[in-house]
């Protein structure tokens, strides 16, 4: 059933449910369900609700179900397999992995990314930029030196 016709005519009635099938497309169904028990009619697929792991999408009670479990998701468990990181941990795993891919790109003779050159060129460029600027200061403290020597000079101040 499409979700037209299940909002018009079925709109207390039914759910939504969402496979995860082997080949990791999410494939979503509008079914009425039988009791504790959802039905997909063109595949002949039965699986078990449990109104604990029902999420609100949009409004439509939905479900979550594994293509090889006919028991719906809990994605709030903590020990569930889809939630093995908390968002801290995962971020500071892909920072340490970036982090190891730079050096090994290094050390492998990999071809280097744009990204790891890009940073590279900049920080030489800063570098680069740093010392002329540093160089400029010292002639310039150097011309300012003279210039107060020749001011002594002509004015005939020895101090």
């Amino acid at each position: 059933m499409n979700l037209f016709i299940a909002k018009l005519f079925y709109k207390n009635k039914f759910v939504r449910i969402e496979v995860v099938s082997e080949d990791k497309r999410v494939s979503t169904f509008y079914v009425i369900p039988v009791g504790d028990t959802v039905t997909i009619p063109k595949q002949e697929i039965s699986f078990t609700i449990d109104k604990e792991n029902m999420l609100l999408k949009n409004g439509i009670p939905t479900y979550y179900f594994n293509y090889g479990n006919t028991n719906s998701l809990n994605l709030y468990d903590s020990n569930n397999d889809l939630v093995m990181y908390s968002p801290s941990q995962f971020n500071s795993a892909l920072n340490n992995n970036l982090i190891k891919d730079i050096f090994n790109a290094f050390n492998t003779g990999e071809k280097i990314s744009i990204n790891v050159f890009m940073l590279g060129f900049i920080m030489v460029v800063i570098l680069g930029l740093g010392y002329l600027g540093f160089k400029q200061f010292e002639i310039l403290n150097d011309k300012i030196e003279e210039l107060k020597n020749l001011i002594d000079f002509l004015t005939g101040f020895n101090g």
